[in-house]
């Protein structure tokens, strides 16, 4: 049997999709809710960067390989088509929800997000942990119907 750089690639975007939207979800429903249980308001935001940090470098190398073998089974395959047909939905999606956890890590959260939440856990920091859970809240669910239609769409099957 030759050798397959597309499955592979293939394979390895699965594999690091499921550790980010994995690692959403554990955030979301697991982590949080402990910090919540475990913390008061005033101490919630510092628990959460020391438990978070390290978890933070692995999703941020996540959304680099999950982008850079998405490109690659896109210009592999010659898929650039696909994003004008609207039955290819799902592609545009997956890539939202990507783009948007990508410019939150890379961008906004550093350039702003951050150090606002820096300052405003002293004088907010109930406001400031409730929206980390929302933003959290917000792409898990979103993450949902993308891996579902995702999976279902590179099987050939999407009923609409």
């Amino acid at each position: 049997m030759p050798f397959d750089l597309l499955t592979v690639v293939r394979a390895v975007h699965v594999l690091v999709v499921t550790f980010w939207i994995g690692g959403i979800f554990y955030v979301t429903f697991v982590l949080h809710p402990a910090i919540i249980r475990a913390a008061p308001p005033e101490g919630r935001h510092k628990l959460f960067k020391a438990m978070h940090h390290p978890f933070g470098k692995l999703t941020r190398w996540s959304i680099v390989l999950v982008g850079l073998t998405g490109l690659y089974m896109l210009a592999e395959m010659d898929m650039w088509e696909r994003f004008l047909d609207p039955h290819s939905w799902y592609l545009h999606l997956m890539v939202l929800v990507w783009g948007f956890e990508a410019f939150m890590r890379f961008v906004y959260g550093p350039l702003h997000m951050h150090p606002r939440n820096d300052r405003w856990a002293e004088t907010r920091p109930d406001a400031v942990f409730a929206g980390m859970v929302q933003r959290q809240r917000v792409l898990g669910l979103v993450s949902i119907p993308a891996i579902l239609a995702a999976v279902m769409g590179a099987h050939g099957y999407l009923p609409f």
